[in-house]
């Protein structure tokens, strides 16, 4: 096979002597190649197998952070065998102290805007008496849509753990499937932590039910 494409692919292949995990590798790849779904690290594994360009990847959850995700899909599991609750959990940690959780109220409430993100940050407010969440970290066991990464953003908060990712659960969780976690970084510091937990979690949004 040939073609004026694959002279690129050539080149980075033979200057990261076929590794495709290299971080060489990524900065010297050609535009419009994307990470490679089953080689690349989980960090590189963003929105169906491409990399944010923007937002940042983090080196892993903490040892707090990972306890307070552990914690929330628990809640999650118990909520989705609750009446008028869904089986989506979130807390809002600072210091590595949980500040407030939360769960999807929607149907609960009867407010289509109680995402368990933002019932979180709202308690987390409240409780911290201030709308500045900075230092402040989301977890989440889904990757939060548009709505709670807008609220996040609002609230000064610039770190987010969560376990589902936007490319292994049904679009009905997203109103605009196309907007993607960099769409939120403008200019700031932004980390994430995609999939941790993602596998005891997946059943529950399969169907787009939750």
């Amino acid at each position: 096979m040939s073609g004026p494409g694959l002279a690129p692919l050539r080149t980075m292949r033979r200057a990261t002597a076929g590794s495709w995990t290299s971080p060489a590798a990524w900065t010297q790849m050609p535009r419009g190649l994307s990470c490679p779904e089953r080689s690349a690290p989980r960090e590189c594994r963003r929105e169906g197998g491409s990399m944010d360009q923007k937002a940042q990847a983090s080196a892993g959850p903490s040892a707090d952070e990972r306890s307070a995700m552990n914690e929330a899909i628990d809640r999650a599991l118990r909520a989705a065998r609750e009446s008028g609750k869904s089986g989506i959990a979130a807390t809002v940690l600072k210091a590595g102290k949980v500040v407030a959780t939360g769960e999807n109220e929607v149907h609960l409430q009867c407010d289509p805007t109680q995402h368990a993100e933002m019932v979180a940050i709202t308690r987390a407010a409240q409780v911290l008496g201030t709308t500045d969440l900075t230092g402040c970290v989301l977890i989440s066991t889904l990757q939060p849509c548009e709505m709670c990464l807008s609220a996040f953003r609002f609230a000064r908060m610039e770190r987010v753990i969560f376990a589902a990712t936007q490319a292994k659960v049904p679009e009905k969780y997203f109103a605009f499937p196309h907007l993607r976690l960099d769409d939120f970084q403008r200019g700031t510091n932004f980390t994430f932590v995609a999939g941790v937990g993602e596998e005891l979690v997946l059943h529950l949004y399969a169907t787009g039910d939750e």
